[in-house]
């Protein structure tokens, strides 16, 4: 099973040059994030209830492959888990075929 790794906004932005970590750099950034314009990140929403307190990027520059029954195994472990629910977990799906397809992986 092919995973990404995913964090917070603030992380995703220290780890920019400095010319893009703020002002008009970071706006530009954000700005690309929510409409799409960087195809290798997906742009999750802050959900409150949840306890997300900012928006989250998830990175499709970085897959790993990790092994199914190991997965299986390991998710009863965990206290709790997010899900995205439809339409937003197909929006994802979708954002990570276009990379995964584009890149050649696929071929």
């Amino acid at each position: 099973m092919l995973v990404c790794p995913y964090y917070p906004l603030d992380y995703f932005f220290e780890c920019l040059p400095p010319s893009d970590r703020v002002g008009k750099g970071r706006d530009n950034k954000l700005k690309a994030l929510k409409q799409g314009n960087l195809p290798s990140y997906h742009l999750l929403n802050k959900d409150d209830e949840m306890g997300i307190a900012q928006f989250l990027i998830v990175d499709f520059k970085n897959v790993y492959g990790v092994n199914f029954e190991f997965l299986k195994s390991y998710a009863p472990t965990l206290e709790a888990r997010q899900r995205l629910l439809p339409p937003y977990r197909e929006h994802l799906s979708q954002a990570f075929a276009q990379v995964f397809y584009a890149s050649g992986f696929a071929t």
